[in-house]
């Protein structure tokens, strides 16, 4: 199925040309951060971005609170493509030399689900090094969800210079429009006022449409929306 770009895609992509274009002309790396409830498409968009911007690489973080900056690290050289080697320094060297054979003055590195780390020091700290490193110069989005706004408050140096912050809206009507094209099913009047009524994401959204769709039911009424979406938000499929 088409593959579409969400609202989602739209505020990260830009959040990504404003950390690019600020780095460039302060000439020292700028860093951005995307707040979003869980649902709205955060991952799938900020892999979009990644795909389609050659400077921009996708991490996903680990959530166990088991992350090291030498895993990091390989991570990092993971999403660029390269296998990493077993020694840091030697990591750390194999980076250096990646990001100048590919010429890249502002790396920029999506580190998503980043409140899962947010507070650790080491991981701040061996960010902010690479950051600094003349030799990588490594921008950051860091992508999360809204307690990552709290911790961007804390007193370590590298927030900063986290000087672009976005928030994700659960849904706009652009993106429903997309989705209801995707699956070919015309959306009843005033269809917004149900999807806001129930708070729902673009993966609620996505997945009731494909009920829809499944059901061959190509057109909708308020009343068939509504009750699709009840059943994905309490998992009555």
């Amino acid at each position: 199925m088409k593959e579409i770009k969400t609202h989602a895609y739209e505020i990260i992509s830009l959040a990504v040309d404003a950390v690019i274009n600020n780095s460039l002309e302060r000439n020292f790396p700028v860093h951005g951060a995307i707040f979003a409830d869980w649902g709205v498409g955060k991952t799938i968009a900020s892999r979009q971005v990644a795909k389609e911007k050659p400077q921009v690489f996708y991490v996903k973080v680990a959530g166990d609170g088991s992350l090291t900056a030498p895993r990091l690290l390989k991570d990092f050289l993971y999403a660029m493509g390269i296998g990493p080697m077993r020694n840091f320094l030697d990591n750390l060297k194999l980076l250096e030399r990646v990001i100048a054979s590919k010429g890249l003055l502002t790396p920029v590195f999506i580190l998503d689900e980043f409140q899962a780390v947010a507070s650790k020091p080491t991981i701040l700290s061996f960010l902010k090094d690479l950051s600094e490193n003349p030799h990588v110069s490594a921008c950051y989005l860091f992508v999360g969800d809204e307690s990552l706004e709290g911790y961007l408050k804390g007193s370590h140096s590298l927030y900063e210079r986290v000087k672009i912050k976005r928030r994700i809206p659960k849904m706009t009507e652009k993106t429903v429009k997309a989705l209801a094209q995707r699956y070919e099913i015309e959306l009843p009047k005033n269809f917004m006022e149900v999807i806001n009524s129930l708070g729902a994401t673009t993966l609620d959204v996505d997945f009731a449409l494909y009920l829809a769709k499944k059901a061959q039911i190509n057109r909708l009424d308020k009343k068939t929306l509504k009750a699709l979406l009840l059943k994905v938000k309490e998992g009555v499929l």
